[in-house]
């Protein structure tokens, strides 16, 4: 990477312009008027080899089950501080990334990624909490206070 600046840019004519990942300000901000749906099973069947260890020792069921708790319990939380969710930029589009805590109520274990359709979220996959770092990273400094790498 180079400046603006440098002297190995300046043989070049025009420089590109800054990157634009939304068009609104507003996309970014998660709208908690909004509902939050899930398809539990299709996170489980899909993405089981995310789940961190602890939690792939439970049945299917069990896990559907604990994923629809946490996403009550994550709702609540998003109304409460709507950058709880936060923004990230996947397939042209702005999603936001949500904290899912299944055994322990202060530290996620995973993260759901929810897209905003007409008149709700929608969500069908998950995320390590690496891989939510890196992404929200990608679009801008993240802001939340549970999206944390030690």
């Amino acid at each position: 990477f180079l400046k603006s600046s440098s002297y190995k840019l300046s043989f070049f004519k025009n420089l590109p312009d800054i990157v634009h990942f939304f068009k609104s300000i507003d996309d970014l901000f998660y709208d908690t008027s909004l509902d939050l749906r899930m398809n539990a099973e299709h996170i489980v069947s899909d993405n089981f080899d995310r789940f961190p260890e602890n939690l792939k020792i439970y049945q299917k069921d069990i896990l559907i089950n604990m994923i629809e708790g946490s996403i009550k319990s994550v709702n609540k939380r998003i109304k409460r501080n709507y950058k709880t969710a936060v923004p990230q930029f996947f397939k042209n589009t702005i999603q936001f990334l949500v904290p899912l805590t299944l055994t322990n109520s202060i530290v996620p274990d995973m993260v759901i990624t929810v897209y905003k359709r007409e008149n709700h979220y929608y969500g069908a996959t998950c995320l390590t909490m690496e891989m939510a770092y890196n992404n929200a990273r990608l679009l801008v400094k993240p802001e939340s206070d549970w999206l944390k790498i030690d």
